[in-house]
């Protein structure tokens, strides 16, 4: 059985025994704004998967996923090599800014480019969220974080 097998079989068996409850991405999201004394902290709506164009010698498309907020549009695709992951995101409109990346015990840190284009070019495979910081707005900073996704 492959990781990945076997990561959507605990997957459908937690979702069968002990589903998400209601409201818990919300009261978490207000633990995180407490936590870091900043209630501008916003979730991120995943939209979907989707498949993007791969590299031209693999020949088959590699599956992204599309999240939104209030007028933010993400990608985010993740290729694998080994136990080690590429994630590669494109933020709408673009500008400049902060991805962060948490996940398999560790935090790791990049740019956001003019066109919106941040990668982590050595993500550890696992469970993860993303952040999104944006510069300051009418003297504000924006946070905008993604659901937990398996990298």
């Amino acid at each position: 059985m492959t990781d990945d097998e076997l990561l959507d079989s605990l997957a459908r068996m937690w979702t069968e025994v002990d589903p998400v409850p209601p409201g818990l991405v919300d009261d978490v999201l207000a633990g995180l704004a407490a936590a870091t004394g900043d209630d501008d902290v916003e979730l991120f709506e995943l939209l979907g998967a989707v498949d993007t164009p791969a590299d031209l010698r693999a020949g088959e498309p590699v599956p992204a996923l599309r999240f939104s907020r209030y007028g933010l549009e993400m990608l985010v695709r993740v290729t694998a090599d080994g136990d080690r992951r590429r994630l590669d995101g494109w933020l709408a409109p673009g500008g400049p800014g902060t991805a962060v990346l948490r996940g398999a015990g560790a935090e790791l840190s990049a740019p956001i480019g003019p066109t919106g284009r941040f990668e982590f070019p050595d993500a550890l495979a696992g469970p993860a969220v993303l952040e999104v910081r944006l510069p300051a707005d009418a003297g504000r900073s924006r946070r905008v974080v993604t659901p937990s996704f398996v990298v």
